[in-house]
């Protein structure tokens, strides 16, 4: 079953900012009948076009990328590692070249965040975007009467290259860190903490203790 991502371009605050909303479709992994063949599970084609009107209505100011109905980044790619957070998969995406002189994308890359058993929306916030300093309702994204956690697409100017494999840090409190970093640039999000006391390095003994 195909999960699909649209561009959301959030201009409720400032900067404006381009959140990547999913899909919560059902996700079949086996059939009725077993004897029955076929591909089972979900996948997510990263074959978005740019959004042409803001959540207020307003046209979208940004030009990057290719114009609707096209792709707006065609050949773009999940390719980073995962970060697991209680059923979220958190991770990256990486953009083309600007063109064949460059190695830097239109844009720095993306932040998703999706379920990790259907592949779509999560329905609940996992991390900081608003950077307010605390995770909760006010990081998901409303759009047309419909709730998303959402994630999000970077402008260009908020790092000074293409996003790099996510890293975590331990924090204080109810939240752990998230950096998103792309050249010599990171930006620091909160993130749910796991909800398993069984982390960091184990042995196979702890990981098989119910």
């Amino acid at each position: 079953m195909e999960q699909t991502l649209t561009n959301i371009v959030d201009d409720s605050g400032t900067p404006v900012q381009t959140r990547r909303a999913l899909t919560s479709n059902s996700v079949i992994y086996e059939p009725d009948d077993v004897s029955t063949t076929g591909t089972y599970g979900w996948y997510i084609d990263l074959d978005m076009p740019r959004a042409t009107q803001t959540t207020s209505g307003a046209a979208n100011p940004d030009s990057s990328g290719r114009n609707p109905p096209d792709a707006q980044f065609p050949g773009e790619k999940a390719i980073r590692r995962l970060v697991l957070r209680n059923g979220a998969i958190v991770t990256t995406t990486v953009l083309p070249s600007l063109d064949e002189f460059s190695c830097y994308g239109t844009r720095p890359g993306a932040i998703l965040v999706l379920d990790a058993v259907t592949g779509g929306d999560i329905g609940r916030p996992v991390i900081d975007f608003n950077t307010d300093g605390v995770i909760d309702e006010n990081d998901l994204l409303e759009d047309g009467g419909d709730t998303y956690s959402a994630g999000l697409l970077f402008n260009q100017g908020d790092l000074d290259g293409a996003l790099v494999d996510l890293s975590t840090l331990g924090g204080e409190g109810d939240a752990d860190w998230l950096f998103a970093c792309g050249g010599n640039d990171c930006l620091p999000f909160r993130i749910e903490p796991p909800d398993e006391s069984r982390t960091g390095r184990l042995s196979w003994r702890e990981l098989s203790e119910d």
